[in-house]
């Protein structure tokens, strides 16, 4: 009897009918992993015997979706490696409950009404989320449901999400951003580049390099002595793996110049760094741990680097996240005369827009000063 236990069952695809028929007589509470296979006989059955928020797996909400269009087995797979793993995380959430609601409604979470839409983001509207999380479900729903009408291009629900931006506003995580010169002067403290032990030396090239780059701890992780081209004046590194910014005809190319007598010159200090690590290295990530058994270290480990930098600066890191490096060197160069163009090839941004309603802030305290020039003689 499985009414005794709380149960996990993954049956095979040819025995979840029977199984659900043994949860239903046995009055069975527990886990039951099935695919979310709308047009299956015991779908309907799957729908009746839930207790609680389905918790979508992947992309098979996605999946069911296009398949409910007739669209092939493999054309769904080309189709779904069009979403990157985070963005198939952040729907999987918003589907879960766009499911739970249609559920609630007796209706299909796959064939839909621009009213029904409205009464969804209604509700999680008065479960108290905000812009951003409403935003994301509008925009999972617009991206496989089968509507009559164009869901992100219908005048009402644009009208709804304007009236959800004015009732609750997005407010940015900065409202100004730090002086690049404050890092620079701690970073100058710790000595000269060629006395300096690695510990401090890895903290050192890293936010030197986050800050010449603009560019994420995740692009920062993934950088690798494979890629890399060194020339008498600069490092040259190719990126073969996906970043958040990866685009067609985008091949994400990160260079260091050579600024000679800087003392903060990043094209120094990571010759300096390759030159300490090439005999600890195991493998051909960049950064490494100063610790043994110097083992290569995830982006986590490179934005806990940043942040004690940032701390040891005297910055407020409860407020200005690692993440800050970005929109301090990006807002520094602009003020600083840089044209918008090479900012942003140096981002990565492929327009102006993510710049400037994202990056771009007041800088306080800042002082006179190109993009790599003006920042290094801050």
């Amino acid at each position: 009897m499985w009414g005794s236990y709380f149960f996990y069952a993954f049956p095979p695809f040819s025995l979840i009918g029977k199984s659900l028929q043994k949860v239903e007589q046995d009055q069975a509470t527990g886990i039951f992993i099935a695919p979310l296979w709308a047009t299956q006989t015991w779908f309907v059955k799957l729908m009746e015997l839930l207790i609680d928020q389905p918790k979508a797996h992947s992309m098979s909400h996605y999946r069911e979706a296009l398949r409910q269009q007739g669209i092939s087995e493999q054309a769904i797979e080309i189709i779904l490696s069009a979403w990157r793993p985070s963005t198939q995380r952040q729907y999987a959430s918003s589907f879960s409950r766009w499911f739970l609601f249609c559920r609630e409604k007796d209706c299909s979470p796959f064939i839909t009404t621009i009213p029904l839409i409205l009464d969804f983001l209604t509700s999680l509207y008065n479960a108290g989320n905000g812009y951003s999380n409403i935003n994301t479900a509008r925009s999972m729903l617009s991206s496989f449901l089968i509507c009559p009408h164009q869901i992100g291009k219908n005048y009402l629900i644009k009208r709804f999400m304007k009236g959800i931006f004015e009732l609750r506003t997005p407010v940015p995580r900065y409202k100004t951003i730090w002086d690049v010169s404050i890092v620079l002067d701690y970073l100058r403290l710790l000595g000269e580049t060629n006395t300096l032990p690695l510990k401090l030396l890895t903290y050192k090239v890293v936010t030197l390099i986050a800050l010449i780059s603009a560019q994420r701890c995740q692009t920062l992780g993934l950088l690798n002595l494979n890629s890399m081209e060194k020339k008498s004046d600069m490092f040259i590194f190719y990126l073969s793996d996906k970043v958040k910014q990866s685009r067609p005809g985008n091949v994400g190319l990160v260079v260091y110049t050579k600024f000679p007598g800087n003392e903060l010159c990043a094209f120094t200090a990571l010759e300096r760094y390759l030159h300490l690590t090439k005999s600890l290295r195991k493998d051909s990530k960049l950064f490494i741990s100063f610790v043994r058994p110097h083992a290569s270290v995830s982006r986590e480990t490179i934005s806990r680097w940043i942040k004690y930098v940032l701390k040891e600066s005297g910055l407020n890191t409860d407020l200005f996240k690692p993440h800050s490096t970005r929109s301090a060197a990006t807002s520094g160069a602009f003020v600083r005369g840089v044209p918008v163009e090479d900012i942003l090839q140096t981002a990565g941004w492929s327009n102006e827009l993510s710049f400037v309603r994202f990056y771009q802030k007041p800088i306080t305290d800042l002082k006179d000063n190109k993009f790599v020039e003006s920042i290094l003689t801050s």
